[in-house]
């Protein structure tokens, strides 16, 4: 039988950044210079999106100053399959470089997705929906959340609620992309639901430039839950941002009912994804 992921063991704390990256065996020569047209892409890049003007800035750079940061590589064949580095590569071809000074390392599949995934995170490089793509690869291959979180120095709540992303309708992920979404906008539609009504108020949100907030209320997330409420106490105050707090990070809704020291919290799902989405956040066994 199987061995199920182990759960519940709390938020992973980061990582020194020497173990973030998987270990390679370098190869005696070291730093040497290869010829661009023997460099081919990381066929594990979990980056697609590279914008035009942000490569044609760092092809002046390299005009003047060269490829500072050496490109990591390893050997296949009759080329040299490229680690991480690919936005250097494509300035370098840009600016009309012939040469690159590499690093040649013995890399696994396996590694090569990791390294450059983590590679593109502490660079901010990746949209948040390629992110999630690498993480889901990576978990794909036998990973489980927590490992992932280490890999990349990131709680795991943060890896679940990047990996919710994919569940998004298409249109609504293409509005991320476009950054006519923020995160905080996807996490309180991934609140409703179904597709359909996530697409309306997405579209809703970008006509009239709707704040997070106006969306969580929208999408069902804010509030205590509780109508004709009197005036609201200091402490009732307290406990309402606590109940906040609870729906931004689980990103779903949280009604917390509180009386004289008691009371009880209550918190949506909609699904079995959901579900387990939420064991893996609170760290269930």
């Amino acid at each position: 039988m199987a061995k199920k992921k182990a759960l519940g063991r709390g938020i992973a704390a980061l990582i020194p950044e020497r173990e973030a990256k998987p270990v390679a065996k370098e190869n005696q020569g070291g730093l040497r210079e290869l010829p661009l047209d023997e460099i081919v892409p990381n066929p594990f890049q979990p980056r697609h999106d590279f914008s035009r003007e942000g490569l044609e800035e760092l092809a002046s750079s390299i005009r003047e100053k060269g490829i500072i940061d050496p490109l990591r590589v390893r050997r296949r064949k009759n080329v040299y399959q490229l680690v991480y580095g690919e936005r250097r590569l494509r300035a370098a071809r840009l600016a009309g470089l012939k040469k690159a000074p590499v690093i040649v390392s013995e890399f696994a599949d396996q590694d090569m997705l990791e390294v450059a995934l983590v590679e593109n995170v502490q660079r901010r490089d990746l949209n948040p929906l390629e992110e999630a793509a690498a993480y889901q690869d990576i978990i794909k291959r036998g990973a489980s959340q927590e490992a992932v979180a280490k890999k990349v120095g990131k709680d795991r709540a943060s890896v679940a609620n990047s990996l919710r992303l994919l569940r998004l309708p298409a249109e609504v992920k293409e509005l991320l992309c476009a950054e006519k979404l923020g995160m905080g906008h996807a996490r309180a539609l991934l609140s409703l639901p179904n597709k359909p009504a996530m697409i309306r108020l997405a579209r809703q949100t970008v006509r009239q430039g709707l704040s997070v907030r106006q969306v969580e209320k929208l999408a069902g997330i804010g509030g205590t839950g509780k109508k004709g409420r009197k005036k609201p106490t200091e402490k009732n105050a307290e406990v309402e941002r606590i109940a906040d707090r609870l729906r931004r990070v689980l990103g779903t809704k949280v009604i917390v009912n509180y009386k004289r020291g008691r009371g009880m919290i209550s918190i949506h799902f909609f699904n079995d994804e959901d579900l387990e989405r939420l064991v893996e956040i609170i760290g269930i066994k």
